[in-house]
């Protein structure tokens, strides 16, 4: 299961060159992965789906980002692990 579900992410990963958000997603999903068999799961059912893709979530993780900014009146915002683990994609 590990294997096949990081292979899976590892595809989604290939379109996108270091330091891309994208790659970011990908790498933090692979971690997740790795040290929770649940989570492997979790991913593994929603990965594949167009919706839940990791360009997908990486925009709702851009999109919150650009959020939180405005509302606290700054050019950007960072979001650090802790974030994208907590970020809602529904």
């Amino acid at each position: 299961m590990l294997e096949k579900v990081i292979a899976l992410i590892n595809e989604q990963l290939e379109p996108y060159k270091k330091g891309q958000a994208e790659r970011r997603a990908g790498r933090l999903m692979i971690k997740l992965c790795e040290s929770n068999p649940q989570a492997a799961e979790f991913i593994a059912q929603d990965i594949t789906k167009k919706e839940m893709s990791l360009a997908k979530c990486t925009d709702k993780v851009r999109q919150a980002a650009k959020k939180q900014a405005q509302e606290n009146k700054c050019n950007e915002c960072e979001f650090d692990d802790e974030d994208w683990v907590k970020m809602p994609l529904s």
